[in-house]
């Protein structure tokens, strides 16, 4: 059976959130009653790719989270299923050549809707929006040749499109709908 990502993107969140809470806890087995697979059927590659590749990264994850909270604000005060969706994205944002940054952004966005209430949704789009608008797509060697090409970025966001304007060196000029 051929998964669709978003369901991925789900059934990776649900077991790095239950990671997070029992560290010890049997991967495969987790994927077993995450996903409908057939007896024979293996576990989608992109499944096991963005949850080995968060585990991996989230030290990296967790100081960028950490660099774009407000003053006051710790890793400690983000809520467990917020902290998870920002790190999925994170990891497709800079690791994941075929999704684009909009793309990162709008499904954890999706997903926040899902697991997580209108306010996360919103801490969640400013956290991605603020690292997105300070290292647009610059952590691949696509992206870079691309900003050189195009500097006007285009995010789609849930009620409307937002601009970002990036220098020739990648840092936020501008932002505007």
């Amino acid at each position: 059976m051929t998964f669709k990502r978003r369901k991925i993107r789900e059934v990776a969140f649900q077991t790095l959130f239950a990671m997070a809470s029992d560290p010890e806890v049997d991967r495969e087995q987790l994927y077993k009653e995450l996903l409908p697979l057939a007896p024979q059927e293996e576990v989608p590659a992109y499944l096991e790719e963005l949850v080995t590749g968060v585990s991996e990264h989230q030290a990296e994850f967790d100081q960028e989270i950490e660099g774009s909270l407000a003053a006051g604000w710790s890793l400690s005060r983000v809520e467990k299923p917020n902290l998870i969706i920002l790190r999925l994205a994170l990891y497709e944002m800079k690791y994941v050549d075929d999704v684009p940054v909009a793309v990162a952004i709008d499904e954890a966005l999706e997903m926040t809707k899902k697991f997580s209430d209108d306010k996360s949704r919103k801490f969640i789009n400013g956290v991605l929006g603020h690292i997105g608008g300070r290292k647009p797509l610059v952590t691949r060697e696509r992206g870079a040749k691309r900003l050189a090409r195009r500097p006007f970025l285009i995010f789609k966001h849930w009620s409307g499109v937002l601009k970002s304007v990036h220098g020739k060196n990648g840092t936020l000029v501008g932002v505007g709908c």
